[in-house]
């Protein structure tokens, strides 16, 4: 659900796009101003839990500071693909769901990099994105009756095309829309992590871990359902190294 402040800026994007977009250096000049306070507020009353949720939009994980390139006055400015406004070991945990597919591989690498800066050690990131796995499996018929039906509602929800049995339309559509940028499997986020010093690489399901700040922390289900989810999410958790373990 938006926030108010949320849904006056999508109002004026669509009705006012040349009022949105003179106001949005106004805007964004108060949310740099502000940031500063948010961050020490937080990290001063947060206590033995810190979690950072990067790109977290309208969702908001209790006890957690969320950022987004897009605030509203309750998230913290921040693009992820530059140095994070946050000291080295600041956070428990960090979580990302469905960003990184938004940013090139190389700013992928930078923002796992600060993800491992800011973790303290022994903490954990938390990464779902696509799995570019699926595109395979769509390419090779004949599909499942999980697969079928994923085609025929991607189509149906968002191409219009005439023809809803099309997965090569689904295979495009994952690639290329909503602003995607890099698809990955589970083999290349993990080198990407590992090469951004990250160790204890382990795939998890949706909403599922061994940690108990990490469970339940998605929200892409609710948008598209949770069969539909569990087909396409790949997620990801890995761990800061301890010192006492190197």
């Amino acid at each position: 659900m938006q926030t108010r402040v949320q849904r006056i800026g999508s109002m004026m994007l669509e009705r006012y796009p040349v009022a949105y977009h003179a106001a949005r250096p106004v805007y964004m000049t108060q949310a740099l101003a502000r940031r500063p306070y948010q961050i020490r507020n937080y990290l001063r009353s947060a206590g033995d839990f810190t979690g950072l949720q990067i790109g977290g939009g309208t969702h908001q994980l209790a006890g957690w500071l969320k950022t987004d390139l897009n605030p509203d006055l309750t998230t913290v400015y921040m693009n992820a693909t530059k140095r994070f406004p946050f000291p080295d070991g600041a956070f428990s945990y960090v979580v990302a769901e469905h960003i990184i597919e938004h940013i090139s591989d190389k700013d992928a690498l930078n923002m796992l990099r600060e993800c491992h800066r800011v973790l303290k050690n022994g903490g954990v990131v938390r990464i779902s994105t696509p799995d570019i796995e699926l595109t395979h499996q769509l390419m090779h018929r004949p599909l499942t009756p999980a697969l079928e039906r994923y085609v025929s509602w991607s189509n149906s929800t968002f191409a219009g095309t005439g023809n809803s049995d099309s997965a090569i339309h689904v295979v495009n559509r994952l690639q290329h829309e909503w602003g995607h940028q890099f698809l990955y499997d589970a083999d290349t986020l993990a080198a990407c992590l590992r090469q951004c010093g990250f160790v204890e690489i382990a795939e998890c399901t949706p909403n599922k871990s061994d940690h108990t700040a990490l469970t339940n922390v998605e929200r892409h289900g609710e948008a598209i359902g949770e069969e539909f989810n569990e087909l396409e999410s790949l997620i990801v958790e890995a761990t800061k190294e301890s010192i006492s373990h190197r």
